[in-house]
């Protein structure tokens, strides 16, 4: 995917220190999200294949896990998890 790709090279860095600074002050919060990615990745790709629609639902899961925000920030997170993570393994390939 096009747009998974342009927001790692564009977000990737960004993304890892703000995790990092974030896990310094709350020991474990980055595993704690990562965990909960996977695990919400895990239930939907039971049910769908398809690679676009797994990532969109995952970006509206996050935006209603956190109370709102911009869908398209949590896309650039979701294509982050897809870079570091290797959480979404079967849509990586």
């Amino acid at each position: 995917n096009n747009k998974v790709k342009f927001d790692v090279s564009q977000y990737y860095l960004l993304l890892k220190k703000l995790f990092a600074d974030n896990n310094k002050s709350k020991p474990n919060s980055f595993e704690l999200i990562a965990n909960q990615v996977k695990t919400f990745y895990l239930s939907i790709s039971g049910v769908c294949n398809n690679k676009n629609d797994i990532y969109n639902h995952i970006a509206i899961w996050m935006q209603g896990k956190f109370n709102g925000g911009s869908l398209e920030a949590y896309k650039i997170i979701v294509s982050f998890f897809i870079q570091d993570c290797e959480v979404f393994s079967d849509v990586t390939k």
